[in-house]
């Protein structure tokens, strides 16, 4: 699994997933918030890259989205960075 991870992140897509989590589409949004859950499955220097490109004040802004689906999956991706 790391090695597809670190795919992901080699392919340089981790500063569009952050802005994806921004898109006005809330589709859009639990997409790119499950590719950021699945990055933060991977080993610590994984996830690190994501929160460089600052995807914490994004997830916690999903936290308290009226949007359930949208909520859980940023609670998923909160609970792999500190599994």
């Amino acid at each position: 699994r790391d090695e597809r991870i670190q795919a992901v992140i080699g392919a340089g897509v981790c500063r569009r997933l952050i802005e994806l989590l921004r898109h006005r589409l809330p589709m859009v949004q639990k997409h790119a918030l499950r590719t950021v859950g699945h990055i933060a499955t991977g080993a610590a220097l994984h996830w690190q890259y994501i929160i460089n490109f600052g995807a914490l004040p994004c997830l916690q802004m999903h936290l308290t989205s009226p949007e359930k689906d949208l909520s859980e999956e940023a609670c998923w991706a909160i609970s792999n960075m500190i599994a």
